[in-house]
Formats: structure tokens, sequence, C-alpha cells
């Protein structure tokens, strides 16, 4: 526990503090959450606060109308003020008005929607959850014979339910329904290669996949992953799977699930940024499936390398039996037969080195690689928005200009309001462009607000599946090493045994000869 606080003070100096953020406006918008307490945050639910506290000090808030100022008036001035305003004068403030509204969505500016917030739950409220899976297990099943299904733990809470493969890739649909553009972990492949470990490789599969899902604090609050994890009857479990088959991907960002109920929109298009972001995907996805081919070459080594050294062992072997010919020499005998013993040894030495590779190289970046794929899909869905906007945007003001041209008002696609105002408009083409076509803009709008909400989230989730990432590599590695630190020791003790063993049959069973100082060398 002192670890995990002392992980979490250092990142909150390095986000906050060390990037000058006030700590005490921090501390504040931490009391809309969980309170000030960080030992009641997961370290993820401390990254999503950070996150989305630092997009809000960056950018203004939404600007509001301010309250009307008034000069003193003299008598004659007021007599003037009651006077109707002319059309050109009201419409004009109009347009300032839209104008203010739409400013902060049109200058780069990063900008927050209101949206449903998700409400906690039993595991949004438990800081550490592990999943575990069991081996597969064949379960006799009603029609369609027998079917597999795994044993998923879910600890602290002890609750153990059987699913399938299939209901992992149900879960999977369900949450990109409910959570556009949030990173999800890649389903497992149906089929792998070698069919002899095939449920195995899945089991190591479906277990990064559940627990990706569960280090996320927003798809913690989800009823759907909640009863997916503790739902243990068949047929309420079964009625779920319909009622998720019918879920319909959320379009309005206004009906966007979030933490604070609120969805942040970045509408600042850098193409640089972008080009570097996925060429670093790229890149990384690339060098996990050399090392996954490079790792499968080492394996086929260390074995080739294991058989090289048993047939060594086997030599030995022969060279031990042949010593009953000549009993009266008694030091070969001992000697060989420690000397298979070592490279019999040796050779499973080299097997479990290879297995070692497997179990911490082969599958790990195997999923590492496929892993990289769903944030590239959230990087071209942001590609596809903003071609999609920039498009409709060329596309509507082609037709402002075309009817303008034709001068027909009553083309113009005006509210009722401004309507009445015709004849100002046709008097000023830029105050009649941004009146036209209210709905194809308000559509317009709508494309840009998706695009910036994309903008941010393909950049928020890229981090924090970095930041995820980084720590799972590091403990996955720092094991790996402390593994061949344990198992170079064995081998190390079993040539320590070999030296003493030799020694003692020097003492034994070989008569001193004193001229023998020492065994040459080769040069």
């Amino acid at each position: 526990m002192n670890q995990t606080r002392e992980f979490k003070q250092n990142y909150l100096k390095q986000e906050i503090i060390d990037k000058s953020f006030s700590p005490e406006e921090f501390l504040s918008y931490c009391n809309s959450f969980k309170g000030s307490d960080i030992d009641a945050y997961t370290f993820e639910e401390l990254q999503l606060v950070v996150i989305n506290f630092q997009i809000l000090k960056i950018s203004p808030p939404p600007e509001s109308p301010a309250s009307p100022t008034y000069p003193v008036l003299s008598e004659s001035d007021e007599t003037l003020s009651s006077k109707p305003q002319p059309p050109q004068k009201k419409i004009e403030a109009q347009s300032r008005q839209i104008d203010m509204q739409e400013s902060r969505k049109s200058d780069s500016i990063a900008y927050s929607i209101q949206s449903c917030k998700m409400e906690d739950n039993i595991l949004s409220l438990e800081e550490v959850i592990t999943i575990t899976l069991s081996p597969v297990e064949e379960v006799s099943g009603k029609i369609l014979g027998s079917k597999q299904v795994y044993p998923v733990t879910t600890e602290p809470f002890g609750w153990v339910v059987k699913r399938q493969l299939d209901d992992f890739v149900w879960l999977r649909m369900v949450l990109s329904c409910l959570f556009p553009g949030v990173y999800l972990p890649p389903s497992p492949p149906k089929r792998f290669r070698s069919s002899g470990d095939a449920s195995s490789k899945q089991k190591y599969f479906l277990e990064r996949f559940i627990n990706c899902i569960v280090r996320n604090p927003l798809m913690r609050r989800c009823t759907y992953l909640e009863a997916f994890l503790m739902d243990n009857d068949e047929k309420s479990f079964s009625d779920l799977k319909k009622r998720g088959i019918r879920e319909k991907r959320i379009n309005r960002i206004e009906d966007y699930w979030t933490m604070d109920g609120n969805v942040i929109c970045d509408p600042f298009n850098d193409e640089s940024e972008k080009v570097s972001l996925c060429e670093y995907l790229s890149v990384v996805e690339a060098m996990k499936k050399k090392i996954k081919r490079q790792s499968d070459e080492v394996i086929q080594a260390l074995k080739g390398l294991s058989g090289l050294v048993m047939d060594i062992a086997k030599s030995y072997e022969t060279l031990e039996n042949v010593q009953s010919y000549i009993p009266e020499i008694s030091g070969f005998k001992p000697l060989y037969s420690n000397l298979k013993s070592s490279f019999v040894f040796w050779s499973e030495h080299e097997l479990k080195s290879a297995e070692l590779f497997k179990n911490y190289f082969n599958m790990f970046f195997k999923y590492g690689y496929y892993e990289v794929g769903p944030l590239k899909e959230i990087f071209h869905e942001r590609e596809q928005k903003h071609d999609q906007m920039l498009k409709s945007e060329a596309k509507l003001n082609q037709k402002k200009e075309k009817l303008w041209v034709t001068g027909d008002v009553s083309k113009w696609g005006l509210t009722n309001e401004d309507l009445w105002n015709a004849s100002a408009l046709k008097n000023d083409k830029t105050l009649a462009l941004s009146k036209m076509c209210r709905k194809d803009q308000d559509d317009l709008n709508r494309l840009k607000d998706e695009f910036a909400y994309i903008n941010f989230q393909s950049k928020s989730e890229m981090r924090k599946f970095l930041l995820d990432n980084q720590l799972i590599e590091n403990l996955h590695f720092a094991d790996f090493a402390k593994s061949i630190c344990n198992h170079a020791t064995k081998f190390h003790v079993s040539w320590g045994d070999l030296i003493a063993n030799l020694s003692r049959i020097r003492t034994e069973n070989i008569p001193l000869r004193s001229y023998i100082s020492k065994v040459p060398k080769n040069a």
C-alpha cells in the first residue's frame, strides 16, 4: 500500500507540480469525484482525473452570455432607445451572439460538452482487481453437444463464473457500442496455428483481454461487465446477452458515457503530431512482430542445442557401459557416469530455457502487436471524421455561394425569424451566408464536434495505453529476469557439483601421478 501511495504521489508531482498546475485547484477538482484522499483512487482513475483537469485548465471555460451593462442615458437617449431597432441592427446582434457561442469550436481551443455520467458500482469502488482464468473445461451442452468454457475468477470478490470464447467477443461488441472512441483490447484469434496448445494460448489472450478492460475506470462502471464477471445464473446471463446484442452504437455526443458527465473535445488538427503518433504505432507493431519471430528462432535454436548436448550425454553413457571390460581401471566408469548426468542436465536446462523464452516472449509479443491494432483503428476513425467534416464543410460553402448568386431567399433555409428580415440579409453577403442552411450548418457543427471528440480521444487513449503498458512490460521483464537468474543459478550449481564429484573420484578411484601437474589446454 505504501509503495502504491508513493507511486501515485510521484505521478502527481510530475503531472501537477512539475507542469506548474495549482495543487489547490487540483484538490478542489478532485472533490467533485471521490474527494482529495489519494488512497480513494485507483491509479487508472487518478490518471483520468489528471488528464481531464489538465485539459480543462489549459482551455478556457465555455463562454456564458455576459450580463449587459448600460451607460447612463439622458432623457433624449432614453427616448431614442425606446424605439424598435432596425432589422439590420437586430440581425447583426443575433449574428454576434451565435458567433460567440461557436467561436470556441472554431478557434482550435479544447472545450467540453455535457454528456451522461456513469455511477459507481462494486467494481469501481475497489482499487485492485485481479482476474484469472483456469484451464479450459468441457461442459455438456443441450443440443449441439459439449462446449468449451473457461472458469473466470475475480478477486478480491471471490466470484467464479464459466464463460465461452463467444461471451468475451460479445462483451467487446457491447462495450464498443457503449463507449465510442475508447480503447478496447483485441478479441483473441478463434484459431491458432499449433493446435496442441491452442487452449492455453487462447486462455492467455482472454486473461490479458479481460484484465485490460477491468483496469479502465470508466468501463468498470458498466453493468454488462459487472454481470459478465459475477452472474452465475445461465438463464439470467443469456437474457443479458440478448439485451446486449440489441444495443446500438451511441452516435450523439450528448449521450456518451463519461466519469464526470463531460466530454472533452479538441478541434486543433496537428498534422505533424498525428504523423508522429501513427509512425510510432507502426514501428512498435512491426518491432513486436519481429521480436516474436526472433524469439521463435531462439526457441528452435535452444531446442536444437538441447538435442546436440543430449547426443553427447548418450555417447558418455556408451563409454560408461564399456568400462565393464576393464574393471581394474576404476576411474573411468564414475567419471563418464557423472559427465553423462551433467550433460543430461545441460540438455534439460536448454529445454527449460526454450520454455522460458516461449512463456515470456512468444505469447507476450504476439499479444503485444495484436493490441496495437485497436489503437490504430481509433486513429483511422479520426481520419475518417476529419475527411467527412472537410468534405461537408466544402459542400455546404459551395451550396451557400450558389444560393447567394441565385438570390432566391425562399431557398436559403432561413428560420422564420430571419425570413422577416430577408431584405436586410440580401444587402449583406457575410451575414446572409451565416444565416443560410441552418439545418445543414447544425449538421456540420455536429460533425465538427465528432471530429474534435475523436481527435482528443486518439491522443488521450494512446497516452493511457502507453502509461498502462510501460508498467506491464516493466513488471513482466523484471519477472523474466528473476526466472533467468534462478535458472542460471541452478546451471551454475550443477557444474559445481560435477567439480566436487570429479575431485572425489580422483581421491577414491585414481592413483596419484605426481608427474602429471595439469592437463594442457587447447591453444
